[in-house]
């Protein structure tokens, strides 16, 4: 939801630390995606991933159990559930240089 604040708790290097995310189009026009990719740098494991809705009736959620390198479907009053999602790593390719005949 637009608004949500993500908290998200790791345990990195034996200590734990926050990282905080908000929901947001990311444009004046709303052209892009809803969706958070939250860099979690060296982190190990991820303790739990608080949820702040936006709405002043919905209640902060908490999930835990949720894995590294995962994409999650999480809907304001529902439980975390995983997407299925193959990432297409990029490849450098070897240039081809391309000639024009004039």
């Amino acid at each position: 939801a637009l608004g949500a604040r993500v908290a998200i708790e790791v345990s990195e290097g034996g200590t734990k630390r926050m990282i905080h995310q908000v929901v947001s189009s990311g444009s004046s026009f709303g052209g892009n995606s809803l969706q958070l990719e939250i860099g979690l740098g060296k982190a190990e494991k991820i303790n739990n991933i608080t949820v702040t809705w936006p709405s002043k009736k919905a209640k902060p959620q908490k999930f835990s159990d949720v894995a590294i390198n995962k994409v999650y479907y999480i809907k304001e009053g529902k439980e975390i559930s995983p997407v299925n999602y193959t990432p297409s790593p990029f490849k450098k390719q070897d240039h081809e240089h391309m000639h024009h005949n004039h």
